[in-house]
Order: C-alpha cells, then structure tokens, then sequence
C-alpha cells in the first residue's frame, strides 16, 4: 500500500471506503492541510491556506499556495479548484475567515515571517 504522499500503483488494492457514515470522493480534492480555513455560503464550502507536513521529501511544513481556493459544492458533491483573486494576503495558516456573497475575507494568521493583522 502506498503512503499518504504517493500515488497508487494499478496492481494495488484500493482501500474501501470508511463505514463511519464519510463518502469517500473519488475526484480531484485538495491536498491534506492543517491550519486552513474553510468557510460556507450555505452551498459551497471554500477552503484556502493551511499549511501541509512533507517530511518524507526530507522537507517539514511548507505552507500551501495563496493563489488557490477549493470550492466544495454541497449539492454536487464535488470540487472545483480555482485561483483567488484580489489583494490576496501572504501563504498562511490560522487565519479567520467569514463568506459573505461569494466573498472570502480573511483576517491574520501565521505566515513565513511571523504573525499579521491584515
């Protein structure tokens, strides 16, 4: 079986779905994070930052692209990755975020160089 961070080779068994009431996506989706915000509308869930441990490339926690954000749709069950746009704040984990409209706003979080407020 393969670890979290390769890709499963065609001989290999693929693991069955978990009974603890989880669907199991079979599509794109985004990579494992911690420190991520995810917020709703009520339709979709959007989720953007964080930052993800890759310690079996001889690396540790890097954080995850600023120019992207997952959308989840509820109704579909699927998700859709996409680029962010306007003033997008610095690569960062433990952010607060709210949507209103469609709109994420982000406020703080930790980032390569520190702590921010903006």
């Amino acid at each position: 079986m393969a670890d979290d961070n390769e890709e499963l080779q065609a001989d290999e068994e693929v693991p069955a779905p978990a009974e603890d009431g989880f669907e199991q996506l079979e599509i794109d989706s985004p990579a494992e994070r911690s420190g991520h915000v995810a917020v709703t509308d009520g339709q979709c869930m959007y989720v953007w930052g964080g930052y993800k441990n890759a310690q079996v490339r001889g690396f540790y926690d890097f954080y995850l692209p600023k120019d992207e954000i997952w959308i989840y749709n509820m109704e579909t069950g699927r998700w859709k990755k996409s680029k962010t746009e306007g003033d997008v704040p610095p690569s960062m984990s433990g952010s607060c975020a709210v949507c209103v409209d469609q709109v994420v706003y982000l406020f703080g979080g930790h980032h390569a160089r520190g702590n921010t407020n903006k």
